[in-house]
């Protein structure tokens, strides 16, 4: 897989904003929450995640995560330079 080159700006957010910001999101979109009666289904490549040159801050893991939880896990992923 290819990497994307890093931003040469930092990128700053505030965590607890951004979380309420996707919450208002998903609420607007009528995302779903996860159930054991409703499998929800996503696809998302994460860039360079793993990357040595882009460590990701504890927030940026935050943030991730939270979009992630909605989505059961299902199948296998990959990282960077797994083959299929």
């Amino acid at each position: 897989m290819v990497s994307f080159a890093k931003p040469s700006f930092p990128y700053r957010y505030n965590l607890e904003r951004e979380i309420k910001h996707l919450d208002a999101h998903f609420k607007l979109r009528g995302v779903p929450r996860k159930s054991a009666r409703k499998t929800l289904v996503a696809s998302w490549n994460i860039a360079n995640l793993g990357d040595a040159g882009q460590v990701r801050s504890q927030d940026d893991l935050r943030l991730m995560a939270h979009i992630l939880k909605r989505f059961r896990r299902r199948g296998h992923t990959r990282g960077k330079g797994q083959p299929l």
